[in-house]
């Protein structure tokens, strides 16, 4: 059986949230984020929903679920339970990928 942090990312400048799941710390997850946010912005990464909240210095990572799964599938459909349940999800536009 395997593991995994369910995370929501947000920021008091925005409604908008984006949801994930990361196997590593939550502090070490959002720190990645922002790091690839200042390189998108610097032509060095290529886009990701989830700058759309990862563009304020204030944004925060909290812990959903710390879910076990035996399938992919199962992690997947998870996520997107989320993801369809929250309006002010930035995830919704790529909600195909996580299909089951």
């Amino acid at each position: 059986m395997n593991q995994v942090n369910i995370y929501k990312m947000s920021s008091p400048q925005t409604d908008l949230v984006f949801y994930g799941r990361t196997t590593g710390s939550l502090e070490r997850c959002l720190n990645k984020e922002k790091t690839y946010f200042r390189m998108w912005q610097a032509g060095k990464y290529p886009y990701k929903t989830s700058f759309e909240v990862t563009t304020d210095e204030d944004c925060r990572i909290e812990l959903v679920e710390l879910y076990s799964y035996t399938a992919k599938r199962e992690l997947h459909a998870r996520l997107q339970s989320y993801i369809k349940a929250d309006k002010d999800s930035v995830n919704k536009q790529i909600i195909k990928h996580f299909q089951v």
